[in-house]
């Protein structure tokens, strides 16, 4: 009997740490969504990229990436992750030159690794069957 009650906690606490995971996966992915977002629209509406508000968004960006990466590498491949990573040092580099071409580019392939990942990290039906 008290091996029963063990086995049946142990897959208690499994699904419990699966839900809890699967919670911080798309919470980081959702944050990040939104605040590329956000970076986008201030991108598209200025003309001048190298301002001291547009730098501290960015700044701001990459820094809830940074931390909430630092977590999620422990779920998921370091190498898809630094995609992210490539593109926020390709925007911090364009933000120098004022190239909006490029800083829009990047944050397009961001929100694409964002909406492609977050569908292949989390556990659905389709990736069980």
């Amino acid at each position: 009997m008290k091996g029963w009650i063990i086995i049946i906690i142990f897959i208690v606490l499994l699904t419990v740490a699966g839900i809890l995971e699967q919670s911080f996966i798309t919470n980081s992915f959702e944050t990040l969504k939104d605040d590329t977002l956000n970076f986008q629209e201030t991108i598209e509406s200025t003309e001048t990229l190298n301002t001291t508000d547009i730098l501290e968004e960015f700044t701001t960006l990459q820094t809830t990436w940074e931390k909430d990466e630092k977590t999620l590498c422990l779920f998921i491949n370091h190498q898809h992750m630094e995609e992210v990573n490539q593109e926020l040092h390709t925007i911090e580099i364009a933000l120098n030159y004022n190239d909006k071409q490029t800083v829009l580019t990047s944050i397009n392939l961001i929100l694409n690794f964002v909406n492609g990942y977050r569908d292949f990290a989390v556990i659905s039906w389709e990736s069980i069957f």
